[in-house]
């Protein structure tokens, strides 16, 4: 058995559509399986790019290439990368897809969770569309003509369809200023006093950095190292300091 890369994260696309069409299993673990096949295709999408870019890029230490038992990036430092020295600039909406979907893997591979139906395909949706997105601007795969002949594609499609038609209806009714950006769906429809998103059903809380910012900002965007959380700003500080990468 052997892939590449491309081989690799298509493997895993299709996968995860295998999974989103799949009516003969339970649709919880449907879903579970998908949200894990599409964030291993993001990774493995990301490492591609910086593996054009230079082999040596995509080890977590660069000194250490071409071995093959080293340690691989994070997609946190493969987005760092790809931007510092690549020169690509990802949409921030992009990036807290990619860090809400590598959360979401990390807790269903390693603990018990609970996610919201309608969160699981927010987070398929938006997922979908940054694969098809990036493979084809950035690694010149047209993934998505393949898709469209694909008897599948309305099923896919419908759930960007549905959420756009759906966010919008919500997002008009939310006039409140108690309201804060969701880290899930990424819109302005958290319940700051019901710590609830009226749009994709995400329940979070607000906790205090024990970084140098102190700032309040929601728990699933944090960090834990050791028995406390770092809000996201100080995590970059912390591992910029800690690392002190030099390329």
């Amino acid at each position: 058995m052997k892939f590449n890369l491309v081989e690799n994260a298509k493997d895993s696309l299709d996968h995860a559509i295998e999974n989103i069409i799949d009516t003969s299993r339970p649709r919880d673990g449907c879903l579970k399986r998908v949200i894990q096949s599409l964030s291993h295709a993001v990774e493995l999408v990301l490492k591609e790019r910086l593996v054009r870019e230079h082999p040596a890029f995509v080890y977590t230490k660069v000194d250490q290439y071409p071995t093959n038992d080293a340690l691989t990036v994070t997609t946190d430092l493969a987005v760092q990368r790809l931007e510092r020295l690549v020169g690509l600039t990802l949409e921030r909406d992009d990036k807290k897809t990619i860090e809400s979907s590598r959360k979401k893997r990390n807790v269903i591979e390693h603990f018990e969770f609970e996610i919201p139906t309608k969160e699981a395909e927010v987070i398929i949706g938006r997922l979908l569309s940054f694969i098809i997105r990036f493979s084809k601007e950035h690694l010149d795969l047209d993934w998505q003509s393949e898709l469209l002949t694909n008897p599948c594609w309305p099923e896919l499609k419908k759930y960007s369809d549905f959420w756009d038609v759906h966010s919008q209806k919500v997002i008009d009714r939310l006039y409140d200023l108690d309201f804060d950006e969701c880290p899930i769906c990424l819109l302005g429809s958290f319940d700051i006093e019901e710590l609830q998103c009226q749009l994709c059903g995400h329940k979070d809380a607000y906790i205090d950095c024990i970084g140098l910012c102190k700032e309040e900002f929601l728990e699933s965007l944090g960090e834990e190292i050791g028995n406390y959380e770092l809000c996201p700003s100080c995590v970059r500080a912390d591992a910029a300091a800690f690392n002190h990468e030099k390329y």
